[in-house]
């Protein structure tokens, strides 16, 4: 699901101006005013409270879902995006691929 091969950059890059362009429809986000908290420079001093934080932002953020897409898409490994830590992130990757080798091959599904 994530791991697009030689097609990876233009995911990438198409998945970041569909992120750009709904950072723009939404005339911004509330994270961007607030990096410190979403890119902290010391993840361990006073990380729990700002986790906290950056997740009750992101649940409210309209484009929640386009950012986890892209960090997903991009591989970021740093930050939160779309409400994810890095190794939820890495989590919920490896799950997508856990599940999609045991699903049923499409003409499987449907019988014809």
């Amino acid at each position: 699901m994530f791991d697009l091969g030689q097609n990876q950059d233009k995911a990438v890059t198409r998945a970041y101006i569909e992120l750009i362009k709904a950072i723009d429809d939404n005339d911004g986000v509330e994270c961007a005013q607030l990096p410190d908290v979403f890119f902290p420079d010391d993840w361990e001093a006073g990380v729990q409270r700002d986790i906290r934080l950056a997740k009750i932002i992101c649940n409210q953020c309209p484009i929640r879902l386009k950012c986890l897409e892209y960090a997903l898409i991009g591989n970021e490994s740093y930050g939160i995006w779309g409400g994810l830590l890095p190794r939820e992130r890495a989590d919920l990757k490896r799950l997508a691929r856990t599940t999609s080798s045991r699903l049923p091959e499409p003409s499987a599904q449907h019988p014809e």
